[in-house]
């Protein structure tokens, strides 16, 4: 779980200034246990991600890591270019 923290944090301001400057610079990012609701879901300018769900389905874990480490890569290449 600390590694899809830790890119959204890498990844999330390249995105704000990629395709969208003037959004929130800081998006609270909280770890939920909730069993009746989605994978992840945004509210209230909060990013919230539904621990259960992925401790059920370890593959997204990875999926979601991999493409959120995968985004960052083509957003550095796109800014050497």
């Amino acid at each position: 779980m600390e590694g899809i923290r830790c890119t959204f944090y890498e990844v999330y301001p390249q995105l704000v200034a990629a395709y969208n400057p003037a959004a929130q610079t800081v998006v609270p990012l909280t770890l939920a246990e909730e069993p009746k609701l989605p994978p992840a879901w945004a509210i209230g300018g909060g990013l919230y991600i539904n621990k259960g769900h992925i401790a059920r389905r370890a593959s997204s874990l990875g999926n979601a890591g991999r493409g959120l480490a995968e985004l960052a890569a083509a957003l550095r290449r796109a800014r050497a270019l």
